[in-house]
């Protein structure tokens, strides 16, 4: 009996909407929806600094929502972008910005998510996530009169949680 009620327990916390930030830290047992954690470590050109930034997307395409945290770890390399955890708590060796957006116009196809982020200012950027990869970056917006790309080139590696 305990193990039936333990499992609608986990059932239910399972079916509420779930801080991103602590799914990305422990997992999830049951998953309603899928969520991609992708990420990039980066830390000074000449590579002798022993501080790291880690910029990470938590996207939620069924909820419709995406979450953009931003750590600085001080004295603080790891080996994978994976085995860092996000804080909700700034302290001496951890300080973090975080952004939250809206997802809009999900176009999901065999190959690829394609969707906007929305601020609460109503800025808008265009995002492809690539299943076969698996990774995460903008979509160019070419003007054609000038010939130039409103955004920069970038990947991150995603994996799903």
């Amino acid at each position: 009996m305990n193990q039936v009620i333990l499992v609608l327990i986990l059932f239910l916390i399972g079916c509420t909407e779930m801080n991103l930030v602590d799914l990305s830290n422990d997992g999830r047992i049951f998953k309603t929806s899928e969520i991609y954690d992708c990420r990039v470590q980066a830390r000074h050109p000449w590579g002798d600094s022993p501080h790291t930034e880690l910029i990470t997307h938590l996207i939620d395409i069924k909820n419709k929502k995406e979450i953009l945290h931003k750590g600085y770890y001080k004295d603080t390399i790891l080996n994978s972008v994976y085995e860092y955890k996000l804080k909700s708590i700034n302290t001496e060796i951890y300080e973090f910005i975080q952004y939250v957006y809206d997802i809009e116009e999900v176009e999901e196809t065999n190959n690829f998510i394609r969707f906007f982020v929305v601020d609460e200012d109503d800025n808008k950027a265009r995002y492809v996530i690539n299943k076969s990869d698996m990774t995460l970056s903008p979509i160019k917006s070419a003007n054609k009169k000038i010939g130039v790309s409103l955004t920069s080139d970038w990947k991150r590696p995603c994996k799903k949680i």
